[in-house]
C-alpha cells in the first residue's frame, strides 16, 4: 500500500469508526463508489478495531506490595507483551518470576567465563588454522548478509529516487499547465477589455435582443464578421470564440459558420454561464458530454480546454459571456506534457473525468493494430483513446475479446479520477496492457488529470545490473576467502596489505611516494617528534636471504656516511609484522629529472653548483670504500632546506657495494645488470659485479650531460640499442647539443667522465672537484639566484612532492 493510499484509508477509518452500521455503509457508498479495494480496507480495519487499550490499570490488591511506595509509583500502569499478542489481560507482577540485581551480578560473569571457555575449547579442537577458516566463513556469511541487506536498501533507495523523479515531473507538468492556462485566461480577459471588441459585442447583444428567434436571418448580420476580424487582429492569428447573451443563447461563433447561432445552453452549460455572469472567468474542460450549447449526440467532438470570460458594458454590467479556445490548444497541451520525457518509453498526458486522453498519445499505433480504436483520417484530430486496461500486453500480441467500452479503467485512472493523488512503483497495466510505473495528480477545479508513466522494464535495468553485481561480489568474496584460508601459512599476504594510513611502530605512514623493484617508500610522520620521514619497506614477496642482505647492506652503508649531501638514515629494523624497514630523512623537493623537465637545460654555472654537491657525496662514499652503482637524475634530489636553496641530496644506496668485496661474496646475482642503462658504465656490462668507484664517475658524467643539454648522452629506441651504443658509441661534447655557452674546460671534463675506458676518466671525485675549481665562471651561481628560482617555482607549482623513486 502506497503512503497516499494508506493516508486515505486512515482518514476514512477515522470518519466511520464511531458511526453505526447504516451510517457507515452510506458514507462508504459515497466515498468508495469507484474503489471497492479502498472500501474493503476500511471495513477490515473497522472489523478488527478493539476499544480496549494495551495499557491497563495495575491491580494493587496484593498487600505485600501496598507498603512499598516506590513499587506503587512504578506500577501504576503496566504493558504486557502477552496481552499485545493474545488479547488477554496482562500478567500481574506476582505471577512473574522474582528478579534481583544480585541475579544479574552472578549471571553476567558466568556467561562471560562460559564464552571464554567455549572459545578455548574450539581453539584447542581446531587450532589457529581452523579458527581462521571458521572466522573467514563467518565473515563471508556476514558479508553476504550485509550485501543482501545493502542491495535491498539500495533497491528501496532507488525506488524512492524514481518515485521522487516521477512526482517532480508530474508536479512540474501541473505547474506548466497552470501557467499556460493562466496566460490564456489573462489573454481572454484582456480581449474582453478591448474597447473595439467590447463595443462590437455590446452592439451584437443589442441586435440579438431585438430577435426572439436568432436562427432566422440573424447569422447574416455583418457584425459577426467584424467581431471575428477584431479577434484575429488581437490574436495575430485565427482564434475560436463563442459568445452567449444573458438569455444563454449562442449569438455568434467562429466554428460552425453560423449554423449554431440561436441554440440554447445545455443544463451543464447553463450552470457554467451562470457562474461567468456572476463576474468570474472560468477554465473548463469541454467534450461531448460537457458542452455549453446543446449538440447532436451523434456528432464527434474533440475534447479541449477553453476559457469563458464575462463581457461588461460601459456601466460595468455583464451583458455577454465569451469563450476563447486557442486553435492549437491540443498541440500546446501535448507539447507541455512532452517537455520532460522519461526515456523512450515514458509519457505524460492529460485526461478528463471520463478517462479520455486530452493530449496526443505516443503509442496510438498499438491500439489501432489491436482494433481498439479506428485510425484517424484527420492528423489534427485527437484519436478517441480512453485509459482502459485491456487485460494483457497488446505489444506482445494479446487479443482483447471484451468490447472496448466495457474494459475497466486502469488502476491509475481509477485512483486519480477519484481524487486520490499518488504514485505507484510496484507496477500496473496502462491502456496498452504494458506494465508501467507512474505518478498522477487530479486537478479538481479543472476536472482533469495529469499523469506520468514509464515502462517498468525501463525503470528496472539499473536494479537488474545491481543484482548481478551483487552476485559477482559474493562470488568474489567467496573466492577471496578460499585464497585467504589456503594461504594461511603465508604471512607475506598479510604484510603485503601494509600501506598508506598504517602504523609502523611510532611512525604513521601517510602516503606512498615511490616504488621500485625492491620496495615501497612512504612519507611518514613520527608520532611524538611530529617529524616527516621517508620509510622504505622491503616488499614481502622479495623477502629472501639475498634481498634481506642487500637491504641490510644499504642501511649499514648509508648509516656510515655523514655528508650533508647524502640521504641520512634515522633507523632500521624489523616490525612486529616481520616487515623490514629503513627510516630516512624526508626531502621535500624535486629530482634532477624533474628539474630538467622544467628548465629543459640548466645554466652552466648552476650545473657546476649542483655537480659539486653530487661529488661531495660520492667523495665521502668512495673514501669510505663504497660504490653507489646507481647514480642517475632520479636518485638525486634538489631542495630548499636549512635556510639554503639548491641543496643536493643523493638517494637510494640500494645497489651500493664495498670496494674490497670479492666476487665469491657478491650478493647481486651473477650476470644480472643492476642500474639504469643510460647511466651505466660500460665496464658494468662486461662485469656486472665490478666495484670500481670510477663507474660512479661515468654515471656522474651522464647526469652532468643531461643537466647541460636536456638530453641523455646515450639514447636509442630500444634497450639493446642503448646497450650497444653504451659500449661502442663515443658521445660528442655537450656543447654540440645545446645553444648554451658551456665553458670549454667543463665541456671536456664531462666528455672525459664519459670515456669508455675507466683509465681515461678522472680517477677520483676529488680530481673532478679540483678541475671544477679551475673553470672560470664569469657569472657564478649565487644563493640569491637560487632563492629567486625556488620562489618562482613555489609560486607556479601546487606542491613539489618528494619524487622518491627506486628503479
Amino acid at each position: 500500500m502506497t503512503p497516499d493510499r494508506y493516508a486515505r484509508v486512515k482518514e476514512l477509518f477515522g470518519r466511520v469508526v464511531d458511526l453505526d452500521d447504516d451510517q457507515r455503509a452510506r458514507l462508504l457508498d459515497v466515498q468508495c463508489a469507484n474503489d471497492p479495494e479502498l472500501r474493503a480496507a476500511v471495513e477490515s480495519l473497522v472489523r478488527h478495531d478493539d476499544p480496549r487499550t494495551l495499557i491497563q490499570p495495575r491491580d494493587n490488591s496484593h498487600p505485600s506490595e501496598a507498603g512499598n511506595a516506590e513499587q506503587a509509583v512504578m506500577s501504576d500502569t503496566e504493558v504486557s507483551d502477552a496481552s499485545r499478542d493474545s488479547g488477554q489481560p496482562p500478567l500481574s507482577r506476582t505471577n512473574q518470576p522474582d528478579f534481583t540485581p544480585g541475579d544479574l551480578a552472578i549471571t553476567k560473569p558466568r556467561r562471560f567465563v562460559w564464552g571464554l571457555d567455549t572459545i578455548s575449547q574450539y581453539k584447542r579442537k581446531f587450532g589457529p588454522q581452523g579458527l581462521l577458516a571458521l572466522g573467514g566463513l563467518l565473515c563471508g556469511l556476514l558479508l553476504a548478509l550485509l550485501g543482501y541487506v545493502g542491495q535491498s536498501s539500495i533497491r528501496k533507495f532507488q525506488k524512492e529516487i524514481r518515485r521522487e523523479s516521477l512526482n517532480e515531473i508530474v508536479d512540474g507538468k501541473v505547474v506548466a499547465l497552470r501557467l499556460w492556462l493562466n496566460h490564456e485566461q489573462e489573454k481572454a480577459e484582456s480581449w474582453s477589455r478591448s474597447y473595439t471588441l467590447r463595443q462590437l459585442i455590446i452592439q451584437l447583444v443589442a441586435q440579438a435582443e431585438q430577435h426572439d428567434d436568432l436562427s432566422v436571418g440573424f447569422a447574416e448580420e455583418p457584425i459577426h464578421g467584424q467581431i471575428l476580424k477584431e479577434v484575429e487582429a488581437l490574436a495575430g492569428e485565427p482564434e475560436h470564440i463563442t459568445i452567449w447573451d444573458r438569455r444563454h443563447r449562442l449569438i455568434t461563433d467562429s466554428i460552425s459558420g453560423g449554423n449554431r447561432i440561436g441554440l440554447a445552453a445545455s443544463p451543464w452549460g447553463a450552470s457554467v454561464l451562470a457562474s461567468v455572469f456572476e463576474g468570474n472567468s472560468k477554465v473548463f474542460s469541454f467534450d461531448k458530454n460537457r458542452s455549453i450549447t446543446k449538440i447532436d449526440p451523434s456528432s464527434s467532438v474533440t475534447p479541449y480546454l477553453a476559457i469563458v470570460t464575462p463581457i461588461r458594458n460601459e456601466q460595468g454590467v455583464i451583458v455577454a459571456a465569451m469563450q476563447v479556445h486557442d486553435t492549437d490548444s491540443s498541440d500546446k497541451e501535448s507539447q507541455i506534457m512532452r517537455t520532460f520525457r522519461l526515456g523512450a518509453a515514458g509519457e505524460t498526458f492529460l485526461f478528463n473525468q471520463d478517462a479520455r486522453m486530452l493530449t496526443s498519445a505516443q503509442f496510438t499505433e498499438q491500439l489501432e493494430k489491436a482494433g481498439l480504436i479506428q485510425p484517424s483520417s484527420d492528423p489534427d484530430t485527437l484519436p478517441e483513446i480512453y485509459l482502459r486496461d485491456p487485460g494483457g500486453n497488446l505489444a506482445d500480441g494479446f487479443q482483447v475479446s471484451t468490447p472496448y467500452e466495457s474494459l475497466p479503467l486502469t488502476r491509475m485512472a481509477r485512483f486519480c479520477i477519484s481524487g486520490n493523488d499518488g504514485s505507484d512503483l510496484e507496477g500496473y497495466r496502462d491502456f496498452r496492457g504494458v506494465t508501467v510505473v507512474g505518478a498522477w495528480r487530479w486537478l479538481d477545479d479543472l476536472q482533469i488529470g495529469v499523469a506520468t508513466e514509464l515502462d517498468a522494464d525501463e525503470a528496472e535495468p539499473s536494479i537488474k545490473i545491481l543484482r548481478w553485481m551483487a552476485v559477482a561480489v559474493v562470488a568474489l568474496i567467496g573466492f577471496c576467502l578460499i585464497v585467504a584460508i589456503a594461504s594461511f601459512y603465508s604471512i607475506s599476504r598479510i604484510r603485503s596489505n601494509f600501506g598508506e594510513n598504517s602504523r609502523l611502530g611510532p611512525y604513521h605512514l601517510e602516503k606512498l611516494i615511490g616504488e621500485g623493484g625492491m620496495g615501497k617508500v612512504f612519507r611518514a610522520r613520527h608520532e611524538l617528534l611530529k617529524r616527516n620521514t621517508a620509510i622504505k619497506l622491503l616488499k614481502p614477496e622479495l623477502i629472501d636471504r639475498d634481498s634481506i642482505a642487500r637491504f641490510n647492506r644499504e642501511a649499514q652503508s648509508v648509516s656510515q656516511l655523514d655528508n650533508p649531501n647524502t640521504i641520512r638514515v634515522y633507523d632500521y629494523g624489523v616490525s612486529d609484522e616481520h616487515l623490514f624497514y629503513l627510516v630516512m630523512e624526508y626531502i621535500d623537493g624535486i629530482t634532477l629529472s624533474k628539474l630538467v623537465q622544467i628548465e629543459q637545460t640548466v645554466r652552466p654555472e648552476r650545473a657546476i653548483h649542483l655537480m659539486r654537491q653530487i661529488l661531495y657525496s660520492l667523495r665521502e662514499a668512495h673514501q669510505s670504500g663504497l660504490v653507489h652503482r646507481d647514480l642517475k637524475p632520479g636518485n638525486v634530489m634538489i631542495s630548499r632546506r636549512g635556510g639554503l636553496a639548491d641543496v643536493i641530496t643523493v638517494l637510494d644506496f640500494g645497489l651500493v657495494k664495498p670496494i674490497d668485496r670479492t666476487a665469491a661474496a657478491q650478493i647481486t646475482a651473477t650476470n644480472m645488470i643492476a642500474g639504469t642503462p643510460q647511466y651505466l658504465a660500460p665496464e658494468r656490462l662486461r662485469d656486472p659485479d665490478t666495484n670500481d668507484p670510477r663507474s660512479d664517475l661515468f654515471s656522474f658524467g651522464a647526469v652532468a650531460f643531461l643537466l647541460l643539454t636536456g638530453r641523455n648522452a646515450i639514447e636509442g629506441p630500444s634497450l639493446a640499442e642503448i646497450l650497444h651504443q653504451l659500449v661502442h658509441f663515443v658521445p660528442s661534447p655537450p656543447s654540440d647539443h645545446t645553444d648554451q655557452q658551456i665553458p670549454p674546460k667543463l665541456d671536456q671534463l664531462v666528455l672525459r667522465c664519459l670515456a669508455k675506458d675507466p683509465n681515461q676518466r678522472p680517477q677520483t671525485a676529488q680530481f673532478i672537484l679540483d678541475e671544477l675549481d679551475q673553470i672560470d665562471q664569469a657569472n657564478a651561481w649565487t644563493e640569491s639566484a637560487a632563492r629567486d628560482w625556488w620562489d618562482h617555482f613555489k609560486t607556479h607549482q601546487a606542491s613539489p612532492e618528494s619524487n622518491f623513486r627506486i628503479d
